[in-house]
């Protein structure tokens, strides 16, 4: 259900969009908009060219330091993707841009992100008990659930290679 939400918000969102900007352009003007949405990009376009280095080496580091560097992946992407939503001309896209901007904001999102990742790896693994609540397996093709490598039959056979030549046998008895 949330997934459907969220795709519906994104077909819909360019159309919100234009509503907003126009509501804004008929109160402040052509120039300020204008201005504004240069503003947004400007900032946003910094965002990502601080970032580009910044995440690759906080990972860096605390991989050195022995630690799993997801925290610092995270951090990094969702800085990144609020830079890219402020490079969007648009004042919802901003304003989502800025609300990852803050930290304490960008780590809760982040938090739930890796958990619902970790969530779907543990289901994809086989583990029932993060099967969902309607009992059928998720696929993402909307195929049939198949089940994990090793759990099928098992069908004996002997097979041949025929890409390979069999090794040549020296039958000359001189060459011993």
């Amino acid at each position: 259900m949330i997934r459907l939400a969220v795709g519906v918000f994104f077909i819909t969102l360019p159309f919100l969009e234009v509503i907003l900007l126009v509501k804004l352009w008929s109160s402040l003007g052509f120039l300020a908009t204008l201005g504004l949405m240069i503003l947004a990009g400007a900032v946003g376009a910094a965002v990502i060219a601080q970032q580009s280095g910044g995440a690759f080496r906080q990972a860096l580091e605390a991989a050195g330091r022995g630690e799993t560097p997801h925290a610092a992946v995270l951090d990094g992407m969702f800085l990144m993707l609020a830079g890219v939503f402020l490079l969007i001309p648009g004042l919802i896209t901003d304003a989502m841009g800025l609300l990852l901007l803050v930290p304490p904001v960008r780590h809760w999102v982040a938090r739930r992100t890796f958990e619902s990742i970790l969530r779907n790896a543990a289901f994809d693994a086989g583990n029932a008990s993060e099967a969902p609540r309607d009992g059928h397996p998720r696929d993402p093709f909307g195929g049939a659930h198949r089940a994990p490598p090793g759990k099928g039959p098992v069908i004996e056979g002997e097979f041949q290679r025929l890409d390979e030549q069999p090794p040549r046998r020296n039958d000359n008895p001189a060459a011993h």
